[in-house]
């Protein structure tokens, strides 16, 4: 299964298994190494019980494991996720990572988020954020946060 990652494009954080793995927005940076902005988005997604549940309140996740990260099957469901977001994240050195992961060793829940087994997953490329014009144009006026 083809499976997207929100992850920096440099740094890494430890996963069990793979050992150094691409850093998450979420968990894989300190608090130091965020943008304002970064921050803000993480606090906006923090706790929103309809659209973006954490991999332990999601009911087909039902957690994650040391072992796993998250990710999501589809671009479509990444670019859901993060919708006005983008900027930030560029902003902060974040790239879309693009990995072939075994269907066995990958969990999707109910918006399109999965998590999957760090060391069974094989990069296939990696790929900037949806930055240019033609991109942002599919969003309306004051969808994107800077």
């Amino acid at each position: 299964m083809i499976v997207y990652r929100v992850a920096h494009a440099t740094r890494t954080a430890f996963v069990p298994g793979p050992g150094d793995f691409p850093a998450g927005p979420y968990n894989g940076l300190s608090y130091r190494d965020k943008t304002p902005t970064l921050r803000r988005m993480i606090s906006a997604h923090s706790g929103n019980a309809t659209h973006h549940l954490g991999p332990c309140w999601d009911r087909f996740l039902n957690g994650i494991s040391p072992n796993e990260v998250c990710g999501f099957d589809a671009l479509d469901s990444l670019l859901d996720w993060f919708e006005r977001w983008f900027l930030a994240l560029n902003e902060a050195g974040f790239v879309v990572w693009v990995y072939d992961v075994p269907d066995a060793d990958v969990r999707v829940g109910q918006d399109g988020q999965a998590v999957f087994r760090a060391d069974a997953a094989r990069l296939v490329r990696t790929e900037p954020l949806p930055l240019t014009d033609q991109q942002l144009a599919l969003f309306g006026p004051g969808d994107i946060h800077t």
